[in-house]
């Protein structure tokens, strides 16, 4: 098993790569505040439970389980795998949030809010990596104690 193919690590990986397409989200709705008749996107949710179960790092599973082959969408064309944890991330339109008279329905207070809680939560996936990665490094004896 090589040492990124730990179901956990995986877990925190897919969720790091989420908190990353919603930060591009945010900011194109916070650069569009201004446009006219622009709709705020969201990025739809990712349930982090599902996800580690999916990955068997929560423990459910009894026997380890083989690699599987998977599809990938490798060619703008091809379909998203179902369930692929990277290729479901999707932004969709939101009618949330009152529509200005220029038909745009941003509210930048609101975006702004959400800007700073998913920093806040990309930190704390960014920390459960480097915890996690570390205590392994020092379970194999090659330094890199957990700080």
């Amino acid at each position: 098993m090589e040492f990124f193919d730990i179901p956990l690590l995986e877990g925190l990986k897919s969720r790091m790569h989420w908190h990353n397409k919603r930060q591009q989200v945010l900011s194109e709705n916070v650069a569009n505040a201004n446009t006219p008749r622009y709709t705020a996107q969201r990025m739809q949710g990712q349930n982090f439970t599902q996800l580690l179960d999916k990955t068997g790092a929560l423990g459910n599973n009894a026997t380890p389980t083989m690699p599987t082959v998977r599809m990938v969408a490798s060619h703008p064309g091809h379909m998203v795998p179902p369930g692929d944890a990277f290729g479901a991330l999707q932004a969709v339109e939101t009618k949330d949030g009152q529509e200005s008279p220029n038909g745009n329905n941003v509210e930048l207070e609101d975006e702004l809010r959400r800007v700073g809680e998913n920093q806040m939560e990309y930190g704390l996936m960014i920390n459960l990596y480097r915890k996690h990665s570390g205590l392994l490094k020092m379970a194999i004896g090659s330094g890199g104690g957990a700080r």
